[in-house]
């Protein structure tokens, strides 16, 4: 029934469009290039139906032909999304669009950002959130288990070599908004100019010196793979 009326509807919206054609060309132009059931069906419709039937109709009809188009559309999209998978690197942990890489040497900061960029184009991590934050800390908390208030330290991509007290990432040399800091840190003891998280304060953030021999955490963007 349903499908009838959508018909019938269309039907009613051709004619009209056929009146408004016909009202704007010479009547004396053939009409016969009409089918004759068209021309019978519109021969009923009177002028002030034009009014009542062609703006709503219509819109109506564009509006079922844009939700199938969308809905075309999202069909195409799911199914191109569905062939793709989020991947990491062998050994790197995957987090909100981003893969982490918690080394198991040590070495210096700018040598562990090195290393960093090293593997495929990453760099010592950044971290911007509170979530993010806990997400590394509780990574480092499982590799650890077996410390307890250890000197476990790992290297991050901050930095106040510039200036004492202000930390930016080395990276894109933008101030760093979210901190973690554990008091009395960051203290400067003995020139300590580079951004750590350390295990003895349950892996809170610490400035420490750049030419220790440390681990690090590389970060890089989360790849994508045609399955």
């Amino acid at each position: 029934m349903r499908i009838r009326q959508h018909e019938t509807r269309k039907g009613t919206i051709l004619c009209v469009v056929v009146v408004v054609i016909m009202s704007q060309v010479d009547l004396s132009y053939p009409q016969h290039v009409f089918p004759e059931h068209t021309r019978r069906q519109c021969s009923a419709i009177k002028k002030s139906d034009i009014v009542e039937y062609i703006m709503p109709g219509i819109r109506q009809l564009l509006k079922e032909d844009l939700a199938e188009l969308r809905r075309r559309q999202q069909e195409m999209l799911d199914a191109i999304r569905g062939g793709f998978v989020l991947t990491c690197p062998y050994g790197w942990v995957y987090h909100d669009d981003n893969c982490y890489l918690f080394t198991q040497h040590r070495s210096t900061w700018q040598n562990m950002r090195e290393h960093c960029n090293a593997r495929g184009g990453g760099y010592l991590a950044e971290i911007g959130s509170r979530e993010e934050n806990e997400f590394v800390k509780e990574e480092l908390r499982k590799r650890h288990q077996e410390h307890t208030r250890g000197s476990v330290s790992y290297f991050l991509g901050g930095t106040d070599r510039e200036r004492e007290g202000v930390w930016k990432w080395i990276r894109t040399g933008e101030l760093i908004e979210f901190k973690d800091f554990k008091p009395p840190e960051p203290n400067n003891d003995k020139s300590e100019h580079c951004l750590t998280l350390f295990e003895e304060s349950d892996f809170g953030w610490n400035d420490d010196q750049c030419d220790k021999k440390l681990h690090g955490i590389c970060k890089i963007s989360v790849g994508y793979k045609f399955t």
